[in-house]
């Protein structure tokens, strides 16, 4: 509803007023409104003639008690001064201004809708009116021009209203058309005097700051404070800054705080953001463009990262191969029916130059696993653009669910059950060959996980009212710090039953004495060297026939972590305790440490002993033992305080934009990708000429996250020097000092066992164990008597492919001139041929793409496809993928081709479909019968148009019509595996069995290493493993240390590097490397 205005001419009121008070000998105007005859009523009256509307006394009375427009103040200054109220003519007065002078303030005309004078004019126009004699400050109120496009004769084209900065009094000024020709301006005064109405003195002309002068003091505002400033330019008498009021300086620190803010609606300055972004940055051809990758309204979502922040990696991962992720809040504005918008970073800390910076940025106010993890996954697509990026080996993330389970299925491309599951098999059952199959290791982040041990072991010792619960709660923690920073399974089984021994025995008897003996020797050395040259009793391995079928299957997502660990069931039969144990009587004293609830606060987190120990990073070559998110604590503050200028120990502090957020985010990015890493990147990836400087002595190599007050340091846990056996009684202590390594032994968990010669037996155990689980019936499914003599499922299964075992579990070749040589120059040895399978050369890129869980390429298909017609007892014929997919979508060949279909039960081919996901084409020409396989489920709309377009060839073609086909099948679960599943499927279609496949990690990785052997069983035997072709008796061969074979003289390695083989004085196989 629209406002009532009761009384719109000011002046009149003012008038009435004065009069009424004048006439009835008033001081002030008092009482209130609702009495009848009240002042108020009475002038309210006397305005509108008797004719008021009943709130009209009320809106009167506000405008006085008030002073609203400074109606009461213009009132009693009339009063005082005693003017004349009658109704005088006014005097006018006239101001001259030269061309000189209207050509300066022409400049100062904007606005959008209307033409007026800007706020800038105001000293102009303030000087010329007080050379007229008037004592007041004027500052224009209001002014506009017209926007009549015919200049009709005395027209104003100019009105304004000026108003005293003072007291408030009013004059007009207008610039009629005749007198524009003589630039004359004509002001009209409605008063008959030049006094001021006010007491206080003209102030004179205010210095206006404007233009880059402006911009710095803001830089100066939001650096002091803006108490900070105005106290400062107090003291020091600065006449410029003295001029700026209070408020104008809040008013320039908000101004310069938001001004990157491009509107006041969220959702516009994100897209406004972006667009400003994607043309500021256009990005290399093909690749990453702008900033702001991505922006969503509901739920509210960004997407933030830069092509310079993957170069920034690659260099940064050389020496540090980690990612830090984490997230934080109470930043961006709030947004109705949402919830927080949370900022989540991806930092890399940089250990050379001692910097940190983020890799990625994405903001979400839906922040659960789903959400998390399609950000993550489109930050990893976006990434694998580039050729030289790679996964980092380690990820430290808060223990938070959300992020664990998104982590691992975007890294891994698993559930979290299944890389526990993984860990176990490879922790446990030293099943080393899984290790490729997880591709970036989850580590929940030492300090916080430390933290939460800490506080329920807190709320144990507060609710049992335990005595000497520091010295117990000391004890506890600094035994789980060791098994935290145990990188050695035995060993951390070991200490897991000293530290039961402590807190679990009642007495302290001889378990207490060997468990005390074992901390106190772990404690001296924390690094565990000691443990190095120590040798242990095997373990008990688990037989095949012990294990769950169905281990790694996990059809239902639902699913309980501590019951379906694996860690569960292990730990529950190492902690049980042993029954008729005799133990070597003492004389015992009561143990004050015994607190079983402390124990299982251990036992509860053992289910996920993967994500929080430091058992998995000696697979990864990770020297340290625990690793933390104190590095992106540290940015965040160092972002929120130094970068953004937020306050956020103030509770409601100022919430921003995406674009307040995003700009100065990129340039402080932008800084230190030129500052230490655009050199780098450009000498390693554009080989440009190589400049003398020391990058450590010509820029800053360190950078510094300081505050405005110093920080206290801290107590850390981690600190050494603690001693087990501090507080114990002598007796104790002489007991433990007595005691020696060989002695510290727990025959309930380790057998004694005299030491094999594992390596040779562990080889033959891992064929065993393939050959024991294979699910896919390899003997009967490719039976080998047509082309072979011997089996390549044998035990001879991994005799050719030991070296990339030896790569995998983390065996390293020792240097070599060869390696040199290659090194040097730059080869390409994932180019050099592994295997040969008729005309297809497999290259070891192809082979570690088969091994390590990745996408199949054509070349492994089409090679394993010729393996299978050689092989196949019946006459089948095979499409090139290229041919297979020309058809599928055209219908007809571009080239000549001719398939020969008339000898041939059946044809087969693999489609490649929308060049990212494999499907397979097989045709019975026994019954003409036609089926189209896609792994992840067939659409109707897709297998309609394939089998039209392949009817319609066969019919040009052949004169053949074919029928359509269904054929039941086990859909893909991932997005990678559609390679190993066409492979399957053509294998079982042509043994006439069902397309089920026990769709598991362990089965899709056993079934990738039965590809692998099936193209190793069919590769010819003689050919130069650079160059590719065959050899011949004649040919000079040379060897290798192993079963790769090179010519002497290979003309194609002589030309490119003008060097022959046979020229090193002992050739190392690049291969093998």
């Amino acid at each position: 509803m629209p406002r009532t205005i009761h009384f719109p001419d000011e002046q009149k009121l003012i008038c009435i007023t004065v009069k009424f008070m004048r006439d009835k000998n008033l001081i002030d105007l008092e009482g209130g409104y609702r009495p009848k005859n009240n002042p108020f009523q009475q002038i309210t009256s006397i305005y509108s003639n008797g004719e008021f509307e009943s709130s009209a006394p009320a809106s009167l009375y506000s405008k006085w008690k008030k002073n609203y427009n400074n109606f009461r103040s213009n009132v009693m200054n009339r009063l005082k001064e005693g003017s004349n109220i009658s109704d005088d003519p006014m005097d006018n007065y006239e101001i001259i201004l030269d061309q000189n002078e209207w050509n300066k303030i022409n400049k100062s005309i904007g606005g959008i809708t209307r033409k007026k004078f800007l706020a800038s004019v105001n000293p102009f126009f303030s000087k010329k009116i007080r050379s007229l004699g008037f004592e007041c400050d004027f500052k224009l109120k209001s002014n506009y021009f017209s926007t009549a496009k015919k200049k009709h004769f005395g027209k104003k084209i100019w009105n304004g209203v000026f108003v005293c900065k003072n007291c408030s009094k009013e004059i007009s000024g207008l610039i009629d058309h005749q007198n524009l020709n003589n630039n004359d301006i004509h002001i009209k005064i409605e008063s008959n005097d030049f006094n001021c109405f006010s007491k206080k003195e003209a102030t004179g002309t205010k210095i206006r700051i404007t233009g880059d002068e402006r911009r710095q003091l803001q830089y100066e505002i939001s650096s002091k404070g803006s108490s900070n400033f105005w106290n400062e330019a107090n003291f020091f008498q600065d006449e410029r800054k003295i001029s700026l009021s209070y408020d104008s300086v809040r008013k320039m620190n908000s101004q310069h705080r938001h001004r990157f803010q491009l509107a006041h609606d969220l959702r516009i300055d994100s897209d406004a953001s972006k667009n400003i972004f994607d043309s500021f940055l256009s990005g290399s051809r093909n690749r990453l463009k702008g900033y702001i990758q991505e922006v969503h309204s509901n739920p509210y979502g960004a997407l933030l990262f830069a092509e310079i922040q993957i170069k920034m990696w690659e260099i940064v991962r050389e020496n540090n191969p980690i990612w830090f992720f984490d997230a934080t809040g109470n930043l961006m504005t709030r947004l109705k029916n949402q919830k927080e918008i949370l900022l989540y970073t991806i930092l890399v800390h940089d250990t050379r130059n001692k910097t940190s910076f983020p890799v990625a940025d994405f903001l979400s106010s839906a922040n659960d696993s789903i959400s998390i993890y399609s950000f993550l996954i489109k930050i990893i697509e976006k990434f694998s653009l580039f050729p030289f990026f790679q996964k980092p080996k380690l990820i430290v993330t808060d223990f938070s669910w959300a992020n664990i389970h998104a982590i691992s299925k975007s890294f891994n491309n698993m559930e979290i059950i299944d890389y526990i599951f993984l860990s176990y098999k490879i922790i446990v059952e030293s099943k080393l060959y899984m290790t490729p199959s997880i591709k970036t290791l989850i580590y929940l982040c030492s300090t916080h996980f430390l933290k939460n041990i800490i506080d329920e072991t807190d709320r144990i010792i507060k609710k049992n009212s335990i005595e000497d619960g520091y010295l117990i709660r000391k004890r506890f923690i600094k035994s789980f710090i060791l098994l935290q920073n145990c990188n050695d399974f035995e060993i951390f089984c070991k200490l897991l039953l000293s530290i039961k021994n402590v807190f679990m025995s009642k007495q302290k008897d001889q378990n207490y004495l060997i468990g005390i003996a074992h901390l106190t020797l772990a404690q001296k050395e924390l690094d565990f060297d000691f443990f190095k040259n120590l040798t242990f009793p095997e373990k008990k391995e688990h037989q095949d026939t012990e294990e769950i079928p169905k281990i790694f299957f996990v059809e239902n997502r639902n699913i309980n972590l501590v019951k379906d660990s694996p860690f569960t069931g292990y730990f529950k039969k190492i902690l049980e305790p042993v029954e008729n144990e005799e133990m070597e009587k003492t004389e015992s004293e009561k143990n004050a440490y015994y607190n079983p609830d402390l124990f299982k606060i251990i036992v509860r987190r053992l289910h996920i002993l993967p994500l929080w120990s430091a058992i998995m990073f000696r697979n990864f070559h990770l020297d340290k033992t625990r690793y933390s998110n104190n590095a992106v604590e540290r940015w965040f503050g160092y972002f929120k305080n130094k970068i953004l200028m937020t306050n956020k120990r103030v509770r409601n502090c100022r919430l921003l934009f995406l674009n307040e957020v995003a700009t100065p985010l990129f340039f402080t990015i932008n800084q230190k990708y030129k500052e230490y890493y655009e050199e780098k990147f450009n000498e390693k990836h554009y080989q440009l000429e190589q400049k003398q400087i020391d990058v450590e002595q010509s820029k800053a190599s360190t950078e510094k996250y300081s505050f405005k007050n110093p920080t206290k340091t801290k107590i850390s846990h981690y600190l050494p020097g603690y001693n087990f056996i501090k507080n114990e009684s002598e007796a104790v202590k002489e007991v433990v000092d007595n005691y020696k390594l060989s002695d510290l032994k727990f025959s309930n968990f380790f057998e004694e066992e005299e030491e094999t010669t594992p390596k040779a037996d562990q080889k033959m155990d891992i064929d065993k164990n393939y050959e024991n689980n294979n699910n896919f019936e390899s003997k009967e499914t490719i039976p080998l008597e047509r082309h072979k003599k011997k089996s390549v499922f044998g035990n001879d299964l991994f005799s050719e492919s030991d070296r990339f075992y030896e790569n995998l579990i983390g065996k390293k070749s020792e240097n070599s001139l060869t390696k040199m040589f290659f090194e040097i120059n730059n080869v390409i040895i994932d180019d050099f041929f592994v295997y040969k399978v008729e005309d297809i050369l497999i290259n070891k890129r192809e082979i570690n793409s088969l091994i390590n869980n990745e996408w199949l390429s054509d070349t492994i298909l089409e090679a394993y496809g010729k393996a299978v017609v050689l092989n196949s007892q019946r006459e089948v014929g095979f499409i090139s993928s290229f041919y297979c997919t020309e058809i599928s979508y055209n219908g007809f060949l571009r080239f000549h081709h001719d398939l020969k279909i008339y000898d041939k039960d059946a044809i087969f081919g693999f489609l490649n479909q929308n060049k990212n996901h494999w499907c397979l084409v097989f045709i019975d020409l026994r019954n003409n019968f036609f089926n189209y396989i896609d792994p992840l489920g067939e659409t109707k709309g897709r297998q309609k148009k394939f089998f039209q377009n392949w009817n319609f060839y066969f019919q040009q073609q052949y004169k053949i019509n074919l029928i359509q086909d269904n054929i039941e099948h086990s859909l893909q679960k991932d997005s990678i595996n559609c390679g190993v599943f066409v492979c399957f499927f053509l294998n079982q279609l042509l043994n006439n069995k069902p397309l089920i496949i026990n769709n598991s990690i362990k089965n899709i990785f056993d079934y990738r290493m039965l590809i692998m052997n099936v193209l190793k069983g069919f590769s010819a035997k003689s050919f130069c493993s650079y160059c590719g072709e065959n050899l011949t008796e004649k040919d000079d061969v040379l060897y290798g240390n192993c079963n790769h074979k090179y010519h002497n003289e290979c003309k194609l390695f002589k030309e490119k590097y003008s060097l022959k083989l046979k020229e090193f004085e002992e050739f190392d196989c690049p291969i093998c490397f």
